[in-house]
């Protein structure tokens, strides 16, 4: 019985050996890592920065207004005697802005402060009456300045000249002329030329001269002789009164002659404006 025990245990002893050998020999299982899926990053929407609003730029300061001038260059375009209605306003849109003016003239070629006569002075005021002396061109000269300011705003001048009437004695007339009513003529008359010998002269400084008439379509012709040039204008024309017959335009310095005479048909002069 012993022996069998000891065989049976010495089996089992082997059995053991074996089992042991082939569990060195046999190769280590290493465990495969387990892969953990990296989860895919969703991208986040990148915000648009809205736009920096640009501040405005701060309005310009008002300047103080302009003043516009309503005046002819020559009285007898607007009115039919040396008594002128001188008219003004702001310039554009500084006319609603405009509050009070002020106004002044004086003689073209004067120079001293002295020599302005104020017209209107910070006045609301846009017109006002002036009589002229004939022969003479006035500048007259206007600035203005807004509600609830001090400042006035620029100078603006401007020119008339007012015309000398054909009865002015620095006109010599001649024998031949008649003097011709007309309401609407410069005085409120003309002088019509009688005779085809009838002369009208004068002499003067100026540095230019326009000679004023009354045209109507049965009207004559007229000879205008300046500094011993002649020329021959004809009055025929629509009816109107107070027409620039003839203009000189730029003349030299000096002193200058000249002489109108009809040259067939009826002629009626009205004024000369030199200047």
């Amino acid at each position: 019985m012993d022996r069998v025990r000891r065989r049976l245990l010495l089996l089992l002893g082997l059995l053991v050996l074996v089992a042991g050998a082939r569990a060195a020999t046999a190769p280590a299982q290493v465990p495969l890592p387990t892969v953990t899926p990296t989860p895919t990053a969703t991208p986040t929407p990148t915000a648009t920065p809205a736009p920096t609003a640009t501040p405005a730029p701060p309005p310009a300061p008002l300047l103080p207004p302009a003043t516009e001038l309503l005046l002819p260059e020559l009285a007898s375009d607007a009115f039919t005697s040396p008594r002128l209605l001188l008219r003004w306003r702001g310039r554009g849109p500084d006319d609603s802005r405009a509050e009070a003016f002020f106004v002044d003239v004086r003689a073209l070629g004067l120079r001293a402060a002295t020599d302005w006569r104020t017209l209107v002075a910070g006045s609301p005021a846009r017109s006002t009456t002036f009589t002229g002396e004939p022969g003479v061109a006035y500048v007259v000269r206007a600035r203005t300045r807004a509600v609830g300011a001090d400042a006035f705003g620029p100078l603006t001048s401007a020119t008339v000249l007012v015309p000398l009437d054909e009865r002015s004695r620095a006109v010599k007339r001649s024998r031949g002329w008649r003097k011709q009513r007309r309401p609407g003529a410069w005085n409120g008359a003309t002088a019509a030329a009688t005779s085809s010998r009838a002369t009208a002269k004068l002499r003067f400084t100026k540095r230019r001269v326009r000679v004023i008439a009354r045209r109507f379509p049965s009207a004559g012709r007229l000879a205008v002789t300046l500094d011993g040039r002649r020329s021959v204008v004809s009055l025929a024309g629509p009816l109107g009164e107070r027409q620039v017959a003839f203009d000189s335009g730029p003349l030299r310095r000096g002193t200058h002659r000249l002489t109108l005479r009809p040259a067939g048909g009826r002629v009626e002069i009205d004024a000369i404006a030199p200047g």
